[in-house]
């Protein structure tokens, strides 16, 4: 079974364009949950960049996409959906204390996960159709893969066909 989040804690980092922190009329957080609503859902192909909590690669999963507040993981036995909210909470009694722009919020993760297993399914990569190749690829320079993993991929769709007979 695909357990990726098995020894928490988890670490969740978001690049934003820079052009979200500009002045103007919108708080940066609402600027980038409106951004964030219109990026489109892409499938990310698993070359060996994926790894479970202890580091080690995890060829069982085939894809990865991500949404606000979502992480869902295609797997060779189903699909795992990790649903995860960030809560900030400002803390005015420690704010008169703190340095002029240093951090005053209390950051909690709250995150569940739901593994979908579809029993004698025949989900791979010889049964799969990939659409929608994005223009640009990733390249990954991890701990696990120092030489590199180059031209990752994603698609706007996949599609597993005779999943069952």
């Amino acid at each position: 079974m695909f357990r990726p989040f098995k020894n928490l804690p988890l670490s969740i980092f978001l690049l934003l364009p820079p052009a979200l922190f500009a002045s103007g009329e919108k708080p940066w957080k609402e600027k980038a949950e409106q951004w964030m609503s219109q990026q489109q859902v892409r499938f990310t192909e698993n070359k060996g960049q994926l790894c479970d909590t202890d580091g080690k690669p995890v060829p069982w999963v085939l894809f990865n996409a991500k949404a606000p507040g979502l992480d869902l993981y295609v797997t060779e036995k189903g699909l795992s959906y990790v649903f995860f909210k960030l809560e900030e909470e400002e803390k005015e009694n420690e704010k008169q204390f703190l340095l002029p722009g240093t951090d005053t919020e209390k950051k909690e993760l709250e995150w569940c996960r739901i593994d979908v297993a579809l029993q004698g399914a025949n989900i791979s990569t010889a049964n799969m159709l990939k659409d929608g190749a994005s223009t640009d690829v990733s390249n990954y320079f991890l701990g696990h893969c120092p030489e590199g993993i180059m031209g990752v991929h994603s698609y706007e769709r996949v599609t597993f066909k005779d999943v069952y007979p």
